[in-house]
């Protein structure tokens, strides 16, 4: 079994985390960007874009795969048209060229947005678009997610 754990940034928790030969991928966030994710701004690590890439070379110098998260629980409908849109696929675009492996997204519209536009780039649902029953998480497959993280209460036994 492989895991996927959250990261602080700090490099030497990538090269301990290694040892273990157990971890897939991690994920994490800047404070801040211009689609939000599920945790505080405040409680984020500040670091810079040049730290983020660093990070995810450090990752990849140890199989380790990265996943950015973009997994707002709310983001007004700017991921649908207009000039918020497209400065949002720039910014996953961006996400890509710092080398992520993939994205986790909170709405099915960012799911299906991300897989057409960035096919190579592993799409991941967040745990708040909530799949508790078989039939939505084989809707979420169908619209094209590359792995689902199940909703708390699901039953996760392996």
């Amino acid at each position: 079994m492989k895991y996927d754990l959250a990261t602080n940034f700090d490099n030497e928790l990538i090269h301990r985390i290694a040892e273990f030969g157990i971890i897939e991928s991690v994920y994490g966030k800047l404070s801040e960007d211009i689609v939000g994710g599920g945790r505080q701004s405040m409680i984020l690590p500040d670091i810079s874009w040049k730290e983020l890439e660093k990070h995810v070379n450090v990752c990849h110098g140890y199989r380790i795969k990265f996943n950015y998260l973009l997994n707002a629980s709310c983001m007004d409908n700017r991921e649908l048209i207009g000039p918020s849109h497209r400065k949002i696929m720039d910014f996953v675009g961006k996400v890509r060229d710092a080398g992520a492996d993939g994205v986790t997204v909170s709405n099915t519209t960012m799911l299906k947005m991300v897989k057409a536009q960035f096919p190579e780039l592993k799409v991941c649902t967040s745990v708040y678009m909530k799949p508790v029953t078989v039939n939505e998480v084989v809707e979420f497959e169908q619209e094209g997610a590359d792995e689902i993280t199940l909703y708390h209460n699901f039953t996760r036994n392996f």
